[in-house]
C-alpha cells in the first residue's frame, strides 16, 4: 500500500462522510419548506423557514467543529460561510415550498 493509496482511502472516507451530511441536509431543508408551505401556503415562509433552519445546521457544526479542534477560521471566513449556508437553506426550502404549493388554488394565476 503506497502513500498516493492512502490519502486515496482518507479522502474517500471524508468526502464520503461530506456528502452523506449533505445530502441529509439538502432533504431536512426540503422538507422544513415543504411542511411551511403546506401550513402556511406562502411560498417566502418556506423562505425564510430555510434560512433559519440553515443557520441552525451551520451553528451547530460550527461549535461540534470547534469543540473537536481549534477552529483556524477567520471571522470573515465564518461569516461568509454563514451567508452561503442560509442562501442555500432559504433555496431549498423555497423548492419544498413551492412543491407544496403548485396546486394550491391561492397560487394558481388565472390566463384570459
Amino acid at each position: 500500500m503506497g502513500i498516493s493509496s492512502f490519502f486515496l482511502i482518507i479522502a474517500t472516507a471524508v468526502s464520503g462522510n461530506v456528502g452523506t451530511r449533505f445530502t441529509i441536509l439538502t432533504i431536512f431543508l426540503i422538507m422544513a419548506g415543504f411542511f411551511t408551505g403546506r401550513i402556511a401556503v406562502l411560498r417566502r415562509a418556506g423562505f425564510f423557514m430555510g434560512c433559519i433552519a440553515g443557520t441552525v445546521f451551520t451553528m451547530i457544526g460550527v461549535t461540534v467543529s470547534s469543540m473537536s479542534t481549534v477552529s483556524s477560521m477567520s471571522i470573515a471566513t465564518s461569516l461568509i460561510v454563514m451567508l452561503v449556508s442560509v442562501l442555500v437553506g432559504g433555496s431549498l426550502g423555497l423548492l419544498g415550498a413551492w412543491l407544496a404549493t403548485i396546486g394550491h388554488p391561492y397560487h394558481k394565476h388565472k390566463k384570459p
